[in-house]
Parts: structure tokens; C-alpha cells; sequence
């Protein structure tokens, strides 16, 4: 049965909590999508998150990409050893210690990563086509200003590991 998103706003006004669980289902829905569209490069939207910013910010240490994408050191370590494995990422050479060496893109990452890009706009092409570019900009620009209402969460005990 496919997914729909079915949300109601609360008379008068939606408040806060209703953007938190609109929030939810919209995210939900956009990882399935992006898993989804993924499948047949067997990448999923994690691997695909963790190889995007190691293209945009090559030689990054696994601590800073954990940081950066908001998760736990053991499961950025879990995503890269898969990403390695399949020859979309390296470890690059010449740093003396061994377990601190950081990680980039392989050619073989970036051609794939291009095609996943392709895949994702295709997937989220209807996007484009119910919405104007206005309201595409001021849906980005409300979301950006929900972003700076709230304050900086509080660093979790697994992000200074």
C-alpha cells in the first residue's frame, strides 16, 4: 500500500508541536524515497548522506563526518567500512598514525554519486512540478527560519568521544 501523508492542522492555528510531527512525516517520507530510489546503486540514503559531504569536504576525519551528519561515531564508522568496501571511499595515505587517517571520494564514488544525484532529482521531480519556484524558495526560507528559532541543541555524551 503506498505511503500517504495525511496531516490536519488543529483549529485555530497549527503551533509548534504541530510543525514537529509535520516535520516527522515529511522527513519519513523523504528517507524511504531517497532509500527507495537508491536501491539499485544498493546504496542506501545514510551511505549516500556520508558520500555527499565527503565529496563537498574531502579528507575528513570519522569524527568530524559523525558530527557533521548528526550521529554517533560507531554508526558513521558502520556506514564508511560499507562505503570502503564497495571501493566508493579510501583512506588517504601519508598521516603517521594509522587509525587516524582521514577519508575522500574515490572516482569510482564521485561517477556514482553523480548518478545519485540524477536518481534523487528524478525521484523528486514532482517537486518541481506542483510547486512554484516561490514557493519552493519560501518553503526553504521558512524552514531555515524555524532552524534559527530554535536554540542549539545541547551536545549529546557520544559526541565528544
Amino acid at each position: 500500500m503506498p505511503c500517504t501523508f495525511n496531516h490536519e492542522w488543529r483549529e485555530p492555528d497549527p503551533d509548534a508541536l504541530d510543525i514537529v510531527h509535520t516535520h516527522h512525516k515529511l522527513h519519513q517520507r523523504i528517507r524511504v524515497t531517497m532509500d527507495q530510489a537508491l536501491e539499485g546503486n544498493f546504496v542506501s540514503y545514510a551511505q549516500y548522506r556520508m558520500l555527499a559531504l565527503l565529496d563537498h569536504t574531502p579528507n575528513m576525519f570519522l569524527n568530524e563526518m559523525a558530527r557533521s551528519l548528526r550521529v554517533s561515531r560507531q554508526a558513521s564508522k558502520g556506514v564508511l567500512d560499507r562505503l570502503d568496501w564497495a571501493g566508493l571511499v579510501e583512506r588517504v595515505e601519508g598521516y603517521e598514525q594509522e587509525q587516524a587517517k582521514p577519508y575522500r571520494v574515490t572516482d569510482l564514488g564521485r561517477h556514482r554519486l553523480l548518478r545519485m544525484h540524477d536518481l534523487a532529482r528524478t525521484r523528486f521531480g514532482p517537486i518541481d512540478d506542483r510547486l512554484e519556484a516561490h514557493e519552493r524558495r519560501s518553503l526553504v526560507e521558512l524552514m531555515l527560519a524555524a532552524d534559527r528559532a530554535l536554540e542549539p541543541p545541547r551536545r549529546p555524551m557520544w559526541w565528544l568521544e
